[in-house]
């Protein structure tokens, strides 16, 4: 009888260890090395804007669904995307988050005798109307804009002259106006979702821009107290930073990581007096994987150069609980034109960047086969 019980505990055990085998395996498969536990082997973000002839159900289904199993969340520019991808997100139990973008420009536009109608109180109806149905669960974070304030800054005094485009109101400056503006945009937000949905709690709120808002380039442009008070309505600001525009083609992965690096620090500096700004994101970061930046450059981009340069990104974003978005998504065998700033008239197209967008995804243009395999990476974020 105590054989049979010594045999039945060593068997107990032997289960016991297969089991425990097992579990580690498949932890093992599933968690990065090394890492802490919960961190899945995928990307932060990445922008979502696939290559569809039109954007509903059927076609978004398939990609968003293979798109979460790389990364963790996605962004859009305007909420009138937004609904598809949380009913396609509930539908399919997928865990993956959206920043929720809107598009706005801060600028009293006049074009001739014309006045540029202000489209985003529409969007934020929109918006209302999208989380009374689908809640806020799915939508990590809420961008009010992207890069309105740098393009408001490209209007030369021979646009305004030209166009007769800036009028502020309140014998405002021209920068104290667009400053006021996005305060007000926010605030009416704020207020309008209070009004309608009093019980719900709102994801942080933030802006996006060109990184350049945030560092000197803009220090005589925006006064600084109009800025501490635009701060003091964020949660967090985002950051688009785009190396390419200092280095071109010709720098290495290290020069393109350094400069993304030393760009996103100065920019968390500059806020640090700002407790309520929890957060600073990298809103847009990428490389093209083929060809020359300027005629000028020395090389090509190409892809090895690419992948080193998201590996060291990755690491340090892991490292440092930094969140970005991978700019863009998926190539385009067909991109639209890319303009040049031009708040009047016809827009001049930026033929490089136009087709840079080619080969500027993470994805291929099929908008299923990540060019760059996740096990190739150093690090994952989850």
């Amino acid at each position: 009888m105590a054989r049979r019980k010594a045999t039945n505990i060593w068997l107990y055990v032997l289960y016991l260890i297969i089991f425990l085998t097992i579990v580690y395996f498949i932890y093992k498969s599933y968690y990065t090395e090394g890492f802490q536990s919960g961190k899945t082997k995928k990307l932060y973000g990445i922008v979502f804007g696939p290559n569809v002839s039109q954007w509903n159900e059927a076609n978004i289904k398939p990609i968003l669904i293979n798109t979460d199993t790389v990364c963790r969340h996605i962004r859009i520019y305007n909420p009138n995307k937004l609904e598809v991808l949380l009913k396609i997100i509930k539908d399919n139990n997928l865990k993956i988050k959206v920043q929720a973008g809107f598009w706005t420009n801060v600028e009293y536009i006049k074009c001739g005798e014309t006045e540029i109608p202000d489209d985003v109180i529409p969007q934020f109806n929109e918006f209302i109307r999208i989380i009374k149905i689908y809640g806020v669960n799915s939508i990590s974070s809420i961008s009010i804009t992207n890069e309105a304030f740098y393009r408001s800054s490209r209007v030369t005094d021979d646009d305004k002259k030209k166009f007769k485009t800036i009028k502020p109101k309140n014998n405002y400056s021209y920068s104290e106006y667009n400053i006021r503006k996005m305060i007000y945009y926010i605030t009416t937000f704020k207020a309008q979702v209070k009004k309608e949905m009093p019980n719900i709690k709102l994801p942080p709120i933030g802006i996006t821009e060109a990184s350049s808002f945030f560092t000197s380039q803009f220090k005589n442009f925006y006064n600084k107290k109009d800025l501490d008070l635009l701060y003091k309505e964020l949660d967090f600001i985002s950051a688009n930073i785009h190396p390419k525009y200092k280095l071109g083609s010709s720098g290495s992965s290290d020069d393109y990581f350094e400069n993304t690096i030393n760009t996103y620090n100065s920019i968390k500096d500059s806020v640090k007096k700002f407790p309520n700004i929890k957060d600073v994101m990298i809103g847009e970061i990428g490389l093209p994987t083929c060809c020359k930046f300027r005629s000028s450059d020395t090389k090509e981009f190409s892809k090895p150069l690419v992948l080193n340069f998201i590996k060291k990104l990755t690491k340090y974003c892991y490292d440092n609980d930094i969140k970005y978005f991978y700019f863009r998504g998926y190539d385009d065998s067909n991109p639209p034109p890319i303009y040049s700033n031009s708040l009047c008239g016809v827009p001049k197209t930026n033929p490089v960047l136009s087709e840079q967008g080619k080969t500027s995804g993470f994805f291929l243009s099929d908008n299923m086969t990540p060019k760059f395999k996740l096990s190739d990476l150093v690090s994952y974020y989850s």
